[in-house]
């Protein structure tokens, strides 16, 4: 088997088998940490057999190809089923997705929506000085990344403003129709590469943090306390969870949210 079609599926399966194995660990949804089992399950099946020789390089083109997602993503993932979908992004696929307007705002952009929605919510408390402790000049760090995803919270915030302001529909059906769509489709790619980037050096900083941990390091002071959040904000999904276990979910999250926005160079 080629050498880069062998190194490119074993990175892909087990991260796949990271992704299940951490929802199967953290879900509190029995019929999804069902499906999280049996997926692994399967990721391991053919971890074995790419190990073993069993798998043919056929085999894993097909299944690099089945794991791709092109450039038409938004119209390819409508087309999916459901089962298809949570195999593809395990976590991402049981967020819900919030429709911005039906009219101007395409599916893929509603789902980016969502899902900053989701990591403000969800992962960003659990991320912050409150629950993770970190040094000085590693505080400096992840201030400044809170700082990058205020921006792109902004600039979705101004493009929801412009598109449901009342005045946009009358625009629209003008003279000014064209110079519109355009203004929109820069807007949605300038919002994407933002959140592209972001993703990268969350991600980067991230995994600087657990690969000193894992190793012994104390960069991360409190590995081992548990977030803990006050009851009147409700059931989140990191309570109670370990601190370092906190920050591997949200890399998974981080992994599978980069590769559905699928920006080159990030």
């Amino acid at each position: 088997m080629d050498r880069v079609i062998r190194e490119r599926a074993e990175n892909k399966l087990r991260l796949l088998a990271r992704q299940f194995e951490m929802v199967v660990k953290t879900t509190r949804d029995p019929d999804q940490k069902k499906r999280a089992s049996s997926q692994y399950s399967a990721v391991m099946k053919k971890i074995s057999a790419l190990e073993n020789g069993t798998m043919s390089e056929e085999d894993a083109r097909k299944f690099l190809q089945e794991q791709g997602i092109s450039n038409e993503r938004s119209a390819a993932l409508e087309q999916k089923d459901d089962e298809d979908e949570g195999e593809q992004f395990s976590l991402l696929a049981t967020i819900p997705i919030t429709v911005i307007n039906e009219e101007y705002v395409s599916a893929e952009l509603n789902a980016i929506y969502s899902y900053l929605q989701h990591f403000e919510f969800e992962y960003m408390p659990a991320l912050g000085s409150q629950q993770l402790k970190l040094d000085f000049s590693h505080t400096q760090k992840r201030d400044s990344l809170f700082h990058s995803f205020t921006s792109i919270q902004l600039a979705m915030k101004g493009f929801i403003a412009d598109i449901t302001d009342p005045s946009y529909d009358r625009l629209v059906q003008g003279d000014q129709t064209g110079r519109l769509r355009q203004v929109r489709r820069k807007m949605q790619m300038d919002i994407m590469m933002k959140c592209s980037e972001f993703t990268a050096n969350m991600r980067g900083f991230l995994e600087t943090l657990l690969n000193d941990h894992r190793t012994g390091g104390n960069l991360i002071l409190n590995p081992d306390d548990r977030i803990t959040f006050d009851p009147i904000h409700g059931q989140r999904e990191l309570g109670n969870m370990l601190v370092s276990e906190s920050v591997e979910r949200v890399c998974l999250f981080l992994d599978e949210f980069a590769e559905y926005l699928n920006v080159p160079g990030f």
